[in-house]
C-alpha cells in the first residue's frame, strides 16, 4: 500500500518527539507519526500580524523604535542584536504607549501561553533585556508594577543616567 505521508522515523529507544508547528495543516501530517506530540506555536502568520488583524505600525519610546510587523528595533536609527522573544517583549511593552501591560498578557505575547512560565523566566528575559537597553543609550525603562505587570517608558532626558 502507497502512502504519499513519509515514513516515521524509527526509535532505538523509546522516546517522543516535540515538533512546533504554526501552519494547522502541517499539524495533520505530523500527528500521523508514531511517538510524537505536537504544539501549536501562538499565531501563525508572517511576524507581527494577528489573524484578522492588521500589521502592527511601529511604536517609537525614548531613543527606540520598535517594528513589530518586521521584527526589529532600532536605536537611533541603529538596529539591536535583540533575540526574537526580546523583542516581542518590547513590542507588547510599547503597547498601548505609557501604560502597563499585565503579566498575564506579556506572557501569553511573547511565550505563547498563559501558564508555565513563572516570574523567574519573566524576570531573567526583562534583566537581559534592561542591560541590552542600557548598553545601546536607548534611554528607556522597564518598570516593574507590583502584583500586576511591567511598562516600557522613557527615561527624563534631565534625570541622571544609570
Amino acid at each position: 500500500m502507497a502512502s504519499s505521508s513519509p515514513e516515521p522515523v524509527p526509535f532505538t529507544k523509546a522516546g517522543y518527539v516535540v515538533l512546533f508547528a504554526e501552519d494547522p495543516d502541517a499539524v495533520q501530517s505530523l500527528l500521523r507519526a508514531d511517538n510524537t506530540v505536537v504544539v501549536m506555536s501562538r499565531a501563525g502568520g508572517p511576524p507581527g500580524r494577528r489573524p484578522g488583524g492588521p500589521e502592527r505600525a511601529p511604536v517609537t519610546v525614548g531613543r527606540l523604535e520598535i517594528r513589530p510587523g518586521e521584527r526589529r528595533v532600532l536605536c537611533g536609527g541603529r538596529p539591536l542584536a535583540l533575540s526574537r522573544q526580546e523583542i516581542d517583549l518590547l513590542g507588547r511593552l510599547a503597547r498601548p504607549a505609557g501604560r502597563a501591560s499585565p503579566f498575564r498578557e506579556i506572557i501569553r505575547a511573547v511565550w505563547g501561553t498563559p501558564g508555565g512560565v513563572g516570574a523567574t523566566v519573566v524576570h531573567s528575559a526583562v534583566l537581559r533585556l534592561r542591560r541590552k537597553l542600557r548598553a545601546a543609550d536607548a534611554r528607556v525603562d522597564i518598570e516593574w508594577i507590583r502584583g500586576y505587570g511591567l511598562r516600557l517608558v522613557a527615561e527624563d532626558p534631565t534625570g541622571p543616567s544609570r
